[in-house]
């Protein structure tokens, strides 16, 4: 995955999770209140959005820069730690591809 495709779906990837993080934040006390299965099953989905999110993220997209990068895949897993993943996610937005000759 080159850098300008990363870097553009790393853009939608947050603004993504910035509004799921809210659904799923309204989504939480929403479960406290309501006792209809269906409707506890819907809300407990949406709060387990963002983590899905980013799941696929790092499986789908930062595995594929880290291998365009010339890195080890499982770096990927770094997107687990807390304030170092949007840092570690940024940084892989500025590296040359190793394929590339340019």
């Amino acid at each position: 995955m080159t850098r300008s495709t990363y870097s553009v779906i790393f853009l939608i990837f947050f603004v993504s999770l910035f509004f799921l993080n809210i659904a799923s934040g309204v989504a939480q006390r929403a479960i406290l209140r309501d006792t209809e299965p269906l409707v506890l099953m819907i809300e407990s989905l949406i709060s387990a959005s963002p983590a899905i999110l980013v799941f696929c993220f790092a499986y789908f997209c930062m595995t594929r820069r880290l291998r365009d990068c010339g890195q080890s895949p499982n770096k990927a897993w770094f997107i687990l730690i807390p304030l170092f993943n949007i840092c570690y996610c940024v940084y892989l937005c500025f590296p040359r591809s190793k394929h590339c000759s340019v």
